[in-house]
């Protein structure tokens, strides 16, 4: 008689990630300071002065969404503004939303030392890693979940199996952790200032850089 195959289910996002990167990335003696897990098909990062390599279908795409927006500016200007000022309610504080994103970058064009290490990363599934010796964004490349395992209802079940793939990584002597951070979003409207949480700020010596969202967000 065969054995049992053993259930497994998605790979959390959430509640696997450290026991991944402790067993199968980390270096010895190697302390995480702040860590972000992203989707690929979730919340983009927020770019300042980073082009992004765009297909010609991506082009149309982005031309049929500013016409979308257009009418919408024209016919539904009221819902239009009370979403810009985020005056409903917030929802979930660690979720990454187009307000909360889970990462922004600067820098001057495409060669900055920012647009290098971001634009690689841009539209995969993994974990940006910031360490006391690295900068890091380690790609999960499998079937994976943005809910802890407790809330999928297989917190008894062992996660699939994942391949890690380390797509960017900048050593810690090449960059200034300036530590924590709290970022704020002027509204467009009424130019209030909201709190968008809590960030870890790291500059490059060509003065772009990156905030990373804490794993552990508050607003």
């Amino acid at each position: 008689m065969k054995p049992a195959t053993e259930k497994t289910r998605d790979f959390s996002l959430r509640s696997d990630v450290d026991e991944l990167l402790a067993q199968r990335w980390l270096r010895p003696e190697e302390r995480v300071v702040n860590l972000r897990p992203v989707d690929g098909n979730g919340t983009a990062p927020g770019l300042d002065g980073i082009p992004v390599p765009r297909t010609a279908g991506q082009w149309v795409r982005r031309v049929l969404l500013w016409i979308g927006v257009a009418l919408l500016v024209v016919l539904l200007i009221p819902i239009l503004v009370y979403a810009l000022e985020g005056l409903g309610s917030s929802g979930d504080p660690n979720e990454d939303t187009r307000r909360r994103r889970p990462l922004y970058a600067r820098g001057d064009g495409r060669e900055s030392v920012a647009s290098l290490a971001v634009v690689p990363t841009l539209g995969r599934t993994g974990i940006w890693v910031l360490t006391d010796q690295r900068l890091a964004f380690v790609a999960v490349n499998g079937a994976t979940t943005m809910l802890s395992k407790h809330r999928t209802g297989e917190g008894d079940r062992s996660a699939g199996p994942v391949e890690v793939e380390t797509l960017t990584e900048v050593d810690a002597g090449r960059f200034v952790n300036e530590g924590r951070v709290e970022r704020v979003h002027t509204t467009w409207f009424r130019r209030r200032e909201k709190p968008l949480g809590t960030y870890y700020r790291v500059r490059f010596p060509d003065g772009s850089g990156i905030e990373l969202r804490s794993r552990h967000a508050r607003t």
